[in-house]
């Protein structure tokens, strides 16, 4: 029996089964938010895409389970009711996706939650800025959907709703994998919807680009980084001060690596 293979087989074919389930689009995935410019350029253009790996699928995995946790936690624990994995709409952006958990309590007043799982320092990192920036503008983008989007609730009232729904508040649910920590962090949804309404203006005038002459949106900026500041520096491939590239920008979780030229090189030198 190889242990290895049989567990990345099972993730693979339970993640492909999640998947065949979601909300149909045509245009921006709502969880990619914030995130890299050209990774969604060539991911909405179906680029060529390198085979996903067992290890991120076993992340991705543990970030399924936290998920879970935190939604029997919720359901248990909160009167009201909670809608969890629904799907919602952003027409304006050409955008949709499905959110984690949206809360309707005895007094009529809507909350919204996505649990994020982080490790150890990353932990420490997420509660110290108030959470990763591309999940409050993910959070965001979800609320807009809510209030000024289209909505689709997966109990009756069913069917494709019209916005509004005013969400009273919003917080990532952050848990810890490694040490069992946990933490609510509140996010400012007004502030940040700002960033997301011009994050998408720009991202569509990119696609637009792309479209007329094939030109894609810069690779992503390398920067300086510490002994623990991000995931490169923490797997060990970069020593204080050294330039790094910026955010999730490794082979573990862009499957587009091969199309950023500098980038690509970069790793293929550390793991030489």
């Amino acid at each position: 029996m190889q242990f290895t293979d049989l567990l990345h087989a099972h993730v693979r074919r339970e993640r492909e089964e999640a998947n065949g389930h979601r909300f149909k689009r045509s245009g921006w995935s709502l969880s990619g938010t914030g995130q890299c410019h050209r990774k969604r350029v060539l991911e909405r253009a179906e680029a060529t895409k390198t085979d996903i790996r067992g290890e991120s699928l076993l992340v991705f995995a543990y970030g399924d389970a936290v998920e879970a946790l935190a939604r029997h936690a919720l359901t248990a624990g909160l009167k009201g009711t909670l809608y969890w994995q629904v799907p919602v709409a952003m027409p304006k952006w050409n955008a949709a996706g499905t959110l984690d958990l949206l809360h309707h309590d005895v007094d009529g007043e809507w909350d919204l939650y996505d649990v994020k799982s982080a490790s150890g320092k990353s932990f420490d990192f997420t509660v110290r800025d108030g959470g990763n920036a591309n999940n409050r503008m993910q959070l965001a983008a979800y609320g807009g959907c809510l209030e000024f989007g289209d909505i689709r609730l997966p109990q009756p009232p069913e069917g494709l709703l019209r916005a509004p729904i005013k969400i009273r508040r919003g917080a990532l649910l952050v848990i810890d994998k490694e040490y069992g920590k946990s933490v609510e962090i509140p996010v400012p949804l007004d502030e940040e919807l700002a960033k997301v309404n011009a994050d998408y203006e720009l991202l569509n005038r990119e696609w637009q680009e792309f479209q007329m002459k094939g030109t894609l949106p810069a690779e992503i900026p390398f920067q300086k980084v510490g002994s623990s500041q991000n995931k490169h520096a923490k797997a060990g491939r970069a020593k204080v001060g050294e330039m790094a590239p910026s955010g999730l920008c490794s082979p573990l979780y862009c499957q587009y690596l091969h199309h950023c030229p500098v980038i690509a090189k970069w790793w293929s030198d550390k793991t030489a």
